[in-house]
């Protein structure tokens, strides 16, 4: 291959020079690239019936967070829910209380 005319040191020595200030000037034109191309996922959701559907990698980490948010609000209402629940328990026990105190009242007053 050496003593072909497509090997040639010079023209070697040229194209891996060549090769690397590309590379230098792709790297430092990294930053003004705002949006780079996303890999895209294929994902079926649904039934057995359901088609494919393409998503990017984005997509899938903003339905994962958009998960943990209705997972935490979830919790909160359920949270909410009890102390509703354990307040209005409380409420139903003075009612039956106090109905009883006024029974007794009204049996003084009439003995």
């Amino acid at each position: 291959l050496q003593g072909s005319p497509l090997f040639s040191p010079k023209l070697e020595a040229h194209s891996s020079s060549h090769i690397s200030s590309e590379r230098n000037k792709a790297s430092s034109d990294l930053p003004k690239l705002l949006v780079l191309p996303e890999a895209k996922r294929v994902t079926r959701r649904g039934g057995l019936n359901s088609r494919a559907k393409c998503i990017t990698e984005s997509q899938v980490l903003e339905e994962m967070k958009a998960k943990e948010e209705r997972k935490k609000l979830n919790e909160e209402l359920k949270a909410q829910r009890k102390i509703e629940k354990e307040r209005k328990k409380i409420e139903k026990e003075e009612m039956k209380k106090e109905k009883v105190r006024q029974r007794q009242k009204n049996k003084d007053r009439k003995e």
